[in-house]
Parts: C-alpha cells; structure tokens; sequence
C-alpha cells in the first residue's frame, strides 16, 4: 500500500500504525510529494493507493491501474467516482473500511495443475467443543463418497492415536519439516505422511502441541498452498485450530466455513470475540461462506470401538448427509 496526504504528521501516523499493527498483512509507505509518488507508481506500483481527494481524482494519466481509495475530509458523497474513507478516525477503523473495499482480481482459491479447483472446508468451533473433530471426520467421510476427499486435523492434542487405536510412524509434523527441507514432488512428499481407515483419507495430527510451535508462518503458508494447489484431492476438510499461525489465511482461502457454535453464555460470547477478528482483519465478505451451526445431541459417537463407523453410520452421519451437505 502506498499512503499520500500533503499532511506529513498524518502521513508519519498512518504508516507507522500500518507497519506495526499490519505486519504481516500489510506493507506501506508513505509519500507527501506527488512527484516522487509519481515516480515510485511507475516503477513500483502497489495493491492499494491511499490518497487525499485532491490528488485521487487526478490519476488518470499517470498510468496507475492499481486500487485507489480516497481519504475524504468529512462526509463521503453517496456515490462517489472513486471509493473512499474518512480521513480522520481511528486507524484500525479506517484500515478495516480499506480491507472491505480492496479484493484482488485473482480468485482466492488456489488453482491446481489440470485447471480443477480444489474446494477446502474448514471446522472451526470458537468454543472448542468436543464434537468438533467428530462432525470434521464425519464430514470428510460423507464427501469422500463422491470426490476424493482429504482430511487434516489441526487441533492441539487430538488424540488420534487413542481414538484410532493405532500407531502413526509420521504425523503432521513430519510433513511439514520434509515440505522445508527436501527437494520433491510434494504429492509425493505427502502421499507417504497420509493414512486410511474405512473411508476417511487423513494426516495424523501432531499430538504434541509443542511441534506446532516449531514452525513458523510461512512454513505454515507454504504447506497451506501446496495443500490446496498440488495435493490433487477434489476436497481438504480443515479441522481447525484456533492457535494455528495461519489461522485468518485458512478461514479466507475456504469454500464454506461451518461454525460449530454452543449456547451458553460463554459459548456465545466466544462466538462474538470470532466474529469481532473476522471484521478487524478486513474478512467480512467471507460472511455467506461461514455457516453457523448449533448441533443437536448425537448419541453413540463413541459406541463402540470403531468409531470411525460409529460417526459415518450413526445420527452424526446422518445429520452430515441431510443436513450440512444441502447447505
């Protein structure tokens, strides 16, 4: 983004605040001088363009075909020629009015080789709710049946190892150092980390939630879009968690988002706090793509050993088939 106001106190401000606050979203610089904004748009133009009235209405022969939105002194006229936003208000405010106006040309789901988009589902529960992992694997299992369908869990903890009663000689920790540190196809590199029982296609979860600490945002990143662009699968379930490096970045790259909420005060309120991220980080056009669901009771998720079997064929099943997958 590049930030220009005749105003250098303001300029200073902005920027500042972006750097700081917006690291990792966002890189800005600032210009009080039109000819050397000018010069950088030519040679370096940016995303955004984050200019005051006077000079936003007079690019047009500057050849910048970037986003422009205009810093308006005072009330925005209804139907402007160019988008805009107040001036003075708070900075995170202002850079949350930026984000809802700013969207890339380019689709922001990740395209695999044959030109076949591959469509990522994403569990979350704010609250943390037990069935939450239970509705993620049920939900991979049901869409297994007529695509191919990888499931990922990314919960601290999960107990597979328990659940599954089985052994895993590499887990999702495994995966991720060999995606930083080997040259190779990754579908090969992941292809030898996935296993199977009944339908679900998975990658077991790191059960010690000390591993997750040990890689950082763009490995994480980097595993994320080799996911969705090179995996080959039709669909990747995401069992989320809310500790996850790239958190916002999976919730924005996903098809639907199905929100497991509770209805307790608590529960609720976690919800709200969700709600109140997703606005701040400039995600509110996601909104039709995240389905809040409150679910009923399920008896039997753990009737008897195999609960994969338990959860395809029982009332959480069911509730998948007839329920989730019509949305």
């Amino acid at each position: 983004m590049a930030v220009y106001d005749s105003m250098a106190q303001y300029v200073e401000a902005l920027v500042g605040y972006i750097t700081k606050e917006w690291f990792k979203e966002v890189s800005a610089v600032g210009f009080t001088q039109e000819d050397a904004l000018f010069i950088y748009l030519k040679n370096k133009p940016p995303d955004i363009l984050l200019a005051e009235e006077s000079l936003a209405l007079n690019l047009k022969n500057t050849g910048y075909d970037g986003k422009v939105i205009t810093l308006y002194e005072g009330i925005i006229p209804q139907s402007p020629d160019i988008p805009g936003v107040e001036k003075y208000q708070p900075a995170d405010e202002l850079m949350r009015k930026v984000c809802e106006i700013y969207e890339p040309e380019e689709e922001e789901g990740l395209i695999r080789g044959g030109g076949l988009r591959t469509d990522l589902y994403t569990v979350y529960s704010p609250g943390q709710l037990e069935v939450q992992t239970p509705f993620a694997a049920t939900l991979a299992m049901c869409l297994a049946r007529d695509s191919d369908t990888l499931y990922v869990n990314l919960r601290e903890s999960a107990g597979f190892y328990g659940l599954l009663n089985r052994e895993f000689s590499r887990d999702l920790s495994d995966l991720l150092f060999l995606n930083t540190h080997r040259n190779g196809s990754f579908c090969t590199i992941l292809k030898s980390n996935i296993y199977e029982d009944h339908e679900l296609k998975y990658l077991p979860p790191m059960e010690n939630p000390s591993d997750a600490s040990g890689f950082g945002k763009d490995e994480w990143m980097d595993f994320l879009e080799k996911l969705i662009c090179e995996s080959g699968y039709d669909n990747i379930v995401i069992d989320l968690s809310g500790s996850n490096p790239v958190f916002y970045e999976i919730i924005k790259k996903s098809t639907a988002v199905y929100l497991l909420t509770g209805s307790n005060a608590y529960e609720k309120a976690q919800q709200e706090r969700f709600d109140k991220n997703v606005a701040s980080r400039g995600l509110g056009r996601i909104n039709d793509r995240i389905h809040r669901i409150r679910l009923p009771t399920f008896a039997g998720l753990y009737a008897s050993a195999d609960i994969l079997s338990d959860w395809i064929w029982g009332d959480i099943g069911d509730y998948v088939r007839e329920k989730v997958l019509r949305i």
